[in-house]
């Protein structure tokens, strides 16, 4: 019968374990013998969420069942926020467990608080307030309060627990009467000691309690009491305190302090106490007061311990944020205290409302929201930026000057996450920008795009940085000029040594004839910057292969000597020159024979005719002069097909190729009185005055190289045996600038253009006038001309 009973009891205790929806933990060694209770640390098994739970043994502490069951009872219906929130509880046979949220004994927690200012000011604050409506509201008594029976969230909140003892100390059968063994002696005041209990049934409430809650004062600046006596020290007890402190211990109970009065103590009147109540009570709170609150608490954050920034003041401030109206205080404070957050904890608490931000139409809320982009850049993944931020960002590039800017400079923060197809959309953007009326918002385009150069692809950067940095140098405000000149500079190890050759040398040698001073001096020192990189560059360059070497002289030695009849002595590099000197020299052998009868007359192009040239005008003074004078000939008329500007170095000395077979037995002198005259030296100044005089055609005048008219497109005109032919001459008009597209014509280093008059800009970075809106297709369609497609 008896075994029938314990095993219906053992099944009855298995159903209820099983029925509980809590999973129990270990023990919390520290709060061990400290209480009837034992805390255990444990998790709910729907959600995992953490959650404490107290448990009472009724097996081992058969006395004191009434207590426990007291403080299950209180648990449940004190509902208080400064009391330790109920969740969940369940009595069985053998166990009382009381489910409550996740705390920590502030015995354990008491050196760490002490090291933030005025921290133990808002624990004392809010056990105050929980004294205060137990005492005053209910007219009950906690009777047992200490260091062990106060707990702490992790928001850092002060809760009022172990309500074992809590009754009315005017009741003779009271819990509190019954039970006080469980106090510490030290905290027992003296009617408790004395057994006074007809004289605590005159006393106000709140007597028993006040005495201790000056107890509790002293541990937390004092350290643990020994015994009784040790409260009248006051060394460490604040000296704004040590009125109400001393209050508490009054002889009569009546005149103690009451935890109500307590509240309005100076004691309170700090930062730390004031932002905590703030914001338990900010939605009664209007907007004066908000902004004003706002701006104490940026200026202030420093001073506030982590745990209640993550866990107290956030959540407050992202409520008010979402559900009152928009305050950009609040926002620049979010972010700044969220960036100590984990990456757990902010994409749960934060990312979801920085995607809500980002996608709103207020310029205000995105102008805020890039100016602290750096307290929680780091906490945004790539795919999270280049899939739903990024969208949203690039609007501002056709919005008003002042988020234009904004969003210009926050490239720099994004640009380390953004994908290749991202950094090539975003470069079309600032193609565009470049070309901004604003010089302010050209100068931060070009600046960035040196900043971000790093993260661009090799392919991009080949593309996209010589033409954007060209494109600044010839802009008339002088910061994006210098701020082109700059970038070149701060991406100097990006370029390769035909790049800097033929490229950016050229762009910057432009410069060096600048107006500004400032211009010139930057270029001057850029060039012997990438002088010097060349010159090294240069150092390092590998020579063609040996096998290439030699079959290419091989060559060229067997043509030598198949032409010459020479033994190969002469240098590959002249054989072409030497096979044509000879060919030549032979036609016009062969032509003085074939013209000593015919009439002496020299016809010339486009039937324009000139005085006759003697025979005798030049000589030649060796063969080395006419292999010269030929090698000269062939280089010109293998160069005139492809230039027509007529101004390069060599073009005042070039002949023109042969029209027609000549009649003049004076052709072969013709020939090479014509080569001669390209000498610069003063060989003939000897020569008859009758014959200078055809020859003071000023050098600018000299005839010109000109293609054959449309009919003959394509063509080159072959030169007639035994003479040459020259083309009407055009006369090159002076200050006549031939430009190309480049800005770096052949004449160049002879013709400088005047600089172009533009209207005078405002040379402030960060404009603030407003600008002709675009859509933001058109602007992604714009770029560099040599990329952009």
């Amino acid at each position: 019968m008896f075994n029938n009973i314990l095993a219906r009891m053992g099944q009855g205790l298995s159903v209820g374990q099983q029925s509980f929806p809590y999973n129990i933990g270990n023990p919390v060694s520290t709060y061990l013998g400290k209480s009837i209770w034992t805390l255990h640390s444990g998790t709910k098994k729907d959600d995992g969420s953490p959650v404490s739970i107290f448990s009472f043994d009724k097996t081992k502490n058969q006395s004191k069942i009434d207590v426990a069951k007291n403080g299950f009872k209180r648990a449940k219906t004190i509902r208080h926020p400064n009391f330790l929130t109920y969740l969940d509880g369940i009595e069985m046979d053998s166990n009382i467990y009381i489910v409550t949220e996740p705390i920590q004994p502030l015995d354990d927690l008491i050196d760490d608080i002490k090291k933030y200012d005025n921290a133990i000011s808002w624990g004392i604050y809010q056990i105050a307030k929980a004294l205060s409506f137990l005492n005053n509201n209910n007219n009950l008594a906690h009777g047992n309060i200490n260091l062990t029976t106060i707990f702490v969230t992790k928001a850092g909140d002060w809760k009022l627990g172990s309500l074992d003892l809590v009754s009315d100390p005017k009741d003779l059968y009271s819990v509190l009467k019954n039970h006080h063994d469980l106090i510490p002696v030290k905290y027992k005041p003296p009617e408790i000691l004395k057994g006074l209990w007809s004289h605590l049934q005159e006393s106000p409430s709140y007597g028993i309690d006040s005495w201790m809650l000056g107890c509790l004062l002293y541990e937390c600046y004092s350290g643990p009491m020994s015994k009784s006596e040790d409260v009248r020290d006051l060394d460490n007890i604040p000296k704004q305190l040590h009125q109400q402190y001393q209050k508490c211990f009054s002889s009569k109970t009546e005149s103690r302090l009451n935890p109500q009065k307590f509240l309005e103590s100076s004691y309170f009147q700090n930062i730390f106490v004031e932002t905590c109540v703030f914001l338990e009570n900010i939605t009664l709170k209007d907007n004066f007061e908000k902004e004003s609150f706002y701006k104490k608490l940026d200026s202030n954050i420093e001073k506030l311990p982590a745990n209640i920034c993550k866990f107290k003041i956030i959540p407050h401030l992202l409520t008010a944020f979402e559900f009152g109206p928009i305050n950009l205080k609040i926002l620049g404070i979010i972010l700044k205290l969220s960036s100590n957050l984990t990456p757990e904890e902010y994409s749960t608490k934060i990312i979801p409302s920085i995607l809500k931000w980002f996608a709103s139409d207020d310029r205000a809320l995105r102008i805020n929201l890039l100016e602290n982009l750096e307290h929680y850049i780091q906490h945004l993944s790539s795919d999270l930026i280049n899939n739903q931020i990024f969208q949203h960002v690039v609007n501002g590039f056709n919005d008003n000057p002042t988020l234009k800017e904004m969003t210009v400079k926050s490239m720099i923060l994004f640009a380390p996450k953004l994908t290749e197809k991202t950094l090539t959309q975003l470069l079309k953007y600032f193609a565009a920008l470049q070309k901004d009326p604003l010089p302010g918002i050209r100068t931060n385009t070009t600046i960035c795009l040196g900043r971000i150069t790093e993260y661009l692809s090799d392919d991009l950067k080949k593309k996209v940085l010589i033409p954007a940095f060209s494109t600044a140098l010839k802009d008339s405000f002088v910061p994006h000029a210098n701020a082109g000149i700059s970038a070149f500079l701060f991406t100097i190890n990006y370029y390769n040594a035909e790049q800097i050759a033929t490229r950016i040398i050229p762009e910057l040698s432009q410069c060096l004839i600048n107006p500004d001073r400032s211009i010139r001096n930057l270029a001057l020192q850029s060039i012997q910057k990438f002088l010097t990189k060349l010159e090294k560059m240069i150092e390092t360059m590998e020579s063609p292969p040996q096998s290439q070497l030699n079959s290419n002289n091989s060559s060229t030695e067997g043509s030598l000597n198949n032409s010459t009849g020479s033994d190969g002595v002469l240098s590959n590099s002249i054989g072409w020159a030497m096979n044509y000197t000879k060919k030549l020299v032979g036609n016009e052998q062969s032509s003085n024979n074939n013209s000593k009868n015919s009439s002496p007359s020299t016809t010339y192009n486009n039937s324009t005719t000139t005085s006759p040239i003697n025979n005798n005008t030049f000589k030649s003074t060796n063969s080395n002069t006419t292999s010269k004078s030929s090698f000269q000939v062939s280089s010109s008329s293998s160069t005139s097909k492809s230039n027509n500007n007529g101004w390069e170095e060599d073009d005042e000395f070039d002949v023109p190729p042969v029209k027609s077979k000549p009649t003049n037995n004076n052709s072969k002198n013709s020939s090479k009185n014509k080569v001669h005259n390209s000498d610069d030296d003063n060989d003939d100044d000897d020569d008859d005055e009758e014959e200078k005089p055809r020859y003071t055609t000023k050098k600018e005048d000299l005839p010109k190289m000109v293609t054959k008219p449309s009919t003959t497109t394509g063509t080159t005109s072959k030169p007639a045996k035994g003479g040459l032919v020259l083309k009407k001459p055009e006369t090159i008009k002076p200050n006549t600038l031939v430009v190309d597209d480049n800005g770096w014509d052949n004449n160049d280093d002879f013709e400088i253009p005047p600089p172009t008059s533009s209207k005078k800009q405002s040379t402030s970075i960060l404009p603030t006038s407003t600008t002709s809106k675009k859509s933001v297709n058109k602007i992604a369609t714009e770029g560099w001309e040599d990329w952009s497609d």
